[in-house]
């Protein structure tokens, strides 16, 4: 009797809806109370800083007519400054209703990842990962500032539930709607296509479906149409800002810079149009970095300068690139929230991160016999090639624990998974 209450309880009504509350208040009460406001000023003189001053700043562009682009405003793809402006309106000032579309964001990601679990694992996976996801403060961290992450990880996360739901409910057109999603999550955070292109050869793995290849064909061609009806007149939006030449999402020269050139603090760029654009790592500056690296892009080739470096320095380069993996998990603090009132927080939620959600994670997909079977082999892939994006985009790019989190959903997904077996077994 004893074990069918409890049992009933995980499963029950009203276990779902103390978490929807818990979870709501918890995000209401980070967003609203504790960064309080009276004017948009005071707003933004007290949350808007470094990178996010340059989403501001392109945000009003949208709203000016005429309005010339510049190098600078191409450092980051176009999607976080077109929300901002389309949320914020034509006269920038509609801030409470930023702060709702912002909770209500971290709402959807709370619910995504118990669906998503849900859909891989069954309702008690499910609820458990609605347990963990509505406890888990870098879900709902960034919510109160104008960064990209939030709605990254909004479409992101909505991107990975259609692929399932194509694969579960055999609805096959949900693969074009993935596509869309990681094809606009890519607009906020250039990874993002990164994780939907990983996701491509799962289509060319017999071994992980049923259907014939013709079939499979179709599904891959699904996924890609999403993802170029979203990519090309995005390219050709940035192309038409760049002066004509050609570019994707945005220049991300800068970040590669950082990376695979020695221990360095800070980059400063010769902007074409004259002066300088400078940019730097919160990890770079927790590490004690000093170096500083100037460069022209009308002279230097940044990828070329950084080959001649790693071929130069292997053992610094290898080194380096381990480090800046372990930055995602907890190597640092991740920024915003290191440098306010808040780094005690930052620091005890990502050392919960590591121990409840990151290491059970691990411990779940290294059951590879499993994971990697004819049944569950599918599904596994479309949760560990987005976190495999992470650790290729560590070899060239500067990164931070801000950069994993919209990751978080994934992990929690198998860290559930792998609570869920050992709630099993003690019974």
């Amino acid at each position: 009797m004893t074990r069918k209450r409890k049992r009933s309880i995980l499963l029950s009504t009203g276990f779902l809806c103390v978490m929807v509350v818990v979870a709501g208040i918890l995000r209401y009460v980070w967003i609203f109370p504790i960064h309080p406001w009276e004017t948009l000023q005071q707003y933004l003189d007290s949350y808007v800083y470094s990178d996010m001053l340059a989403h501001w700043v392109t945000a009003q562009k949208y709203w000016a007519p005429g309005a010339q682009w510049g190098y600078a405003d191409l450092m980051y793809p176009p999607g976080t400054g077109a929300f901002l402006a389309l949320v914020f309106g034509p006269h920038m000032d509609r801030l409470g209703l930023f702060l709702f579309v912002q909770w209500l964001q971290t709402m959807w990601i709370f619910l995504g990842a118990g669906y998503l679990a849900f859909l891989l694992y069954g309702r008690r996976v499910g609820m458990i990962a609605l347990f963990i996801a509505a406890l888990s403060f870098p879900l709902f961290d960034y919510g109160v500032y104008v960064l990209s992450e939030t709605p990254f990880t909004s479409l992101l996360l909505a991107g990975a539930v259609f692929m399932v739901l194509a694969v579960r409910r055999k609805r096959y057109q949900y693969f074009l709607l993935a596509g869309i999603f990681f094809g606009l999550s890519a607009t906020m955070k250039s990874i993002g296509l990164v994780v939907g292109v990983l996701l491509l050869p799962v289509f060319f793995l017999p071994h992980c479906w049923r259907e014939k290849r013709r079939v499979r064909m179709a599904f891959a061609s699904l996924l890609c149409a999403g993802l170029l009806l979203v990519v090309v007149p995005v390219s050709m939006l940035m192309t038409v800002r760049n002066h004509g030449e050609f570019m994707l999402f945005a220049h991300d020269v800068n970040r590669m810079a950082l990376v695979n050139h020695g221990n360095l603090r800070d980059v400063y760029l010769a902007l074409p149009e004259g002066g300088y654009y400078m940019n730097g790592a919160p990890t770079s500056y927790q590490k004690g970095f000093f170096e500083r690296r100037d460069i022209d892009l009308q002279k230097d080739n940044i990828i070329a300068q950084n080959i001649r470096w790693v071929l130069d320095h292997p053992f610094h380069a290898f080194t380096s690139y381990l480090e800046r993996t372990a930055d995602y998990v907890y190597g640092t603090l991740p920024f915003p929230t290191c440098c306010n009132g808040f780094r005690p927080l930052s620091y005890f939620s990502g050392l919960m991160l590591l121990l409840f959600i990151f290491v059970p994670a691990a411990a779940w997909a290294m059951r590879a016999r499993e994971r990697f079977s004819r049944k569950e082999c599918l599904l596994s892939l479309i949760i560990l090639l987005p976190l495999a994006s992470l650790p290729l985009v560590a070899i060239v790019s500067v990164t931070e624990p801000r950069y994993l989190h919209p990751f978080v959903p994934f992990l929690i997904v198998f860290a559930s998974a792998w609570y869920e077996k050992k709630l099993t077994k003690s019974k």
